[in-house]
C-alpha cells in the first residue's frame, strides 16, 4: 500500500519487492472496510441475541476475577485458533482456493488493513471461528467479551 523506509527493518517479507503506492488498492480497501463496518453495525444485535440464546452473555453482573477472565481468553485463543489454521488449509484445497480464497491473496505482501480483502464465505468461515468458541462457553460476561474482541482485532490489524 505505501512505501515507507524507515520500517523497511521491519519487515517479515524483505525476499519481495516492495510495492509502490497503489490508489486502486486503496480503494478496494476503504470500499470493503466500510461494507464489512455497515455489515457488522446491522449484524451485531441479532448476533447478540442468537448467541445469548445459546449461552449467556452476562452484561449487568460483576466483572468475573481475572482468574476466570484469563481461563477463558486462553481457551478462546486455541480453540479459535485451531479452528481457523483447520479452516485456513481446508480453504487451500484447488477448488475452494480457486472459487473462495484467491481473492484473499489478490495483495501480494499481507497487511491487517487488507484482511478485508477476502469472499463474503471466507469471511463467514472466519467469523465462526471466533464465534464458535463462544458458544463452547455456554457463560460469558460481557467484559471478558469485549476484552476478546479487542484482542482478535488487534491481532488481525497487526498480523
Amino acid at each position: 500500500m505505501f512505501d515507507i523506509p524507515s520500517i523497511d527493518q521491519y519487515r517479515i517479507q524483505k525476499h519481495k519487492k516492495k510495492l509502490r503506492f497503489q490508489p486502486d488498492m486503496v480503494h478496494l480497501m476503504i470500499k470493503r472496510t466500510i461494507y464489512h463496518q455497515m455489515s457488522l453495525v446491522f449484524l451485531g444485535p441479532i448476533l447478540y441475541y442468537i448467541f445469548n440464546y445459546v449461552c449467556h452473555v452476562d452484561i449487568q453482573g460483576p466483572r468475573p476475577p481475572w482468574s476466570t477472565i484469563l481461563f477463558q481468553i486462553g481457551l478462546f485463543i486455541v480453540i479459535q485458533d485451531t479452528i481457523f489454521f483447520w479452516s485456513h488449509y481446508l480453504l487451500h484445497t484447488p477448488w475452494l482456493y480457486k472459487n473462495i480464497h484467491k481473492k484473499h491473496h489478490v495483495y501480494k505482501q499481507p497487511t491487517g488493513v487488507t484482511a478485508v480483502l477476502s469472499d463474503p464465505i471466507e469471511g463467514i468461515i472466519n467469523q465462526f471461528a471466533v464465534w464458535f468458541t463462544l458458544v463452547l462457553l455456554k457463560e460469558i460476561h460481557i467484559f471478558t467479551l469485549c476484552l476478546w474482541v479487542a484482542i482478535k482485532l488487534y491481532q488481525i490489524v497487526m498480523a
